[in-house]
């Protein structure tokens, strides 16, 4: 019953306690040559790996970027599943409903000086927007913005003329999905591929 014992006395507890810290030594040390000879054949070695950190980052931006835009989701018209979708007014039915609080900001003294400045207005607001979707274009971006189910939408009208009993339709339905979901193609080069691909289905329309 003495303090001695294997269990009552602490001379057994520090002897496992040495033990136990021989062994983690050992595997630690076990790994840590495990990942310098690692290290050290990768470094050495000619193989062309498949990860390339361009390609990856890459696809991070657009995946991150353009295909997670936290800004342009919000602002969708509605997410399906999630919530209503919205109406919007136009242009035209936004300044006209805010009509009395802009008269007043601006300090117009009639209507007619505000109906002159609002379509001098509304017609700079359309040059904008034209040149904005001129230059996404350009980029090769989708020109339609805060709407991703009319972006979908757009792909799927390039490959709505497609019948049902052709052989591609089924095949054009599925491309639409996969494309309106790859994040690392940009707009134009979906665009392209779904047109081909509706040229290609003419060959066996009756």
């Amino acid at each position: 019953g003495g303090g001695g014992g294997g269990y009552g006395g602490g001379g057994g507890n520090r002897g496992w306690e040495d033990k136990k810290g021989d062994v983690d030594r050992r595997t630690q040390d076990a790994l840590d040559n495990t990942m310098r000879a690692a290290q050290e054949a990768l470094m050495d070695s000619q193989e062309e790996w498949e990860y390339d950190p361009s390609v990856l980052e890459e696809g991070m931006r657009k995946e991150l970027g353009e295909g997670f835009n936290e800004a342009e989701f919000t602002a969708a018209p509605y997410v399906p599943g999630m919530s209503k979708p919205r109406v919007y007014s136009s242009d035209v039915e936004l300044l006209d409903n805010n009509r009395a609080m802009l008269m007043h900001i601006g300090g117009f003294v009639s209507d007619h000086e505000f109906d002159a400045v609002k379509l001098d207005t509304l017609k700079r607001h359309d040059d904008y927007k034209r040149l904005v979707t001129r230059e996404r274009l350009k980029r090769g971006e989708s020109p339609i913005q805060n709407d991703f189910l009319a972006e979908r939408q757009s792909l799927a009208d390039i490959v709505a003329g497609i019948s049902p009993d052709n052989p591609l339709y089924d095949f054009a339905k599925k491309t639409v999905d996969k494309l309106d979901g790859n994040a690392g193609w940009s707009y134009a080069k979906k665009v392209q591929a779904l047109q081909t691909l509706m040229r290609d289905s003419r060959e066996y329309e009756a």
